[in-house]
């Protein structure tokens, strides 16, 4: 059911081929964009203890070596200690952080953050009101916010 419920129902065939069948949804659902340019090029990833002087240094020697790269990604040691969207400030100091950033810009490429969907709990006081275990957690984990509790 759809919100006024009305059913939209479409139905396709063809007897020519799937590729007719693809074709006539996307006149009515619209075509797929384009990826953009630069997701097509080469990217380089590796899990390291990663830093703003590491990116730097890779950076300079695949412009050396006149290696194509498009995309450089940080992986999740890029973190201050597991926090998703905080730079570790030992690792990226504001100055490194900002020249890093001009590099990268600088030489055409671009710079992804790799992140997980969660956020990381790391206080709730002492009695930790308002965390609920999960059946799939691991014995004494408490991960979940269960706003009833609170």
């Amino acid at each position: 059911m759809s919100i006024t419920g009305k059913i939209d129902l479409f139905v396709f065939g063809s007897h020519r081929s799937p590729k007719e069948v693809q074709k006539t949804l996307a006149k009515i659902t619209g075509f797929a964009p384009l990826p953009p340019f630069h997701s097509l090029g080469y990217h380089f990833s590796k899990w390291s203890n990663v830093s703003a002087q590491m990116i730097m240094t890779r950076n300079e020697e695949f412009e050396e070596n006149e290696f194509p790269l498009d995309v450089i990604w940080m992986d999740i040691p890029h973190t201050h200690q597991g926090m998703y969207f905080k730079f570790d400030p030992d690792k990226f100091p504001v100055d490194k952080h900002e020249e890093m950033n001009e590099m990268i810009e600088e030489s055409g490429r671009r710079l992804v953050v790799i992140t997980d969907p969660h956020i990381k709990v790391t206080s709730f006081g002492s009695d930790e009101v308002g965390l609920k275990p999960s059946k799939h957690d691991r014995p004494g984990a408490r991960f979940f916010v269960n706003s009833e509790e609170r």
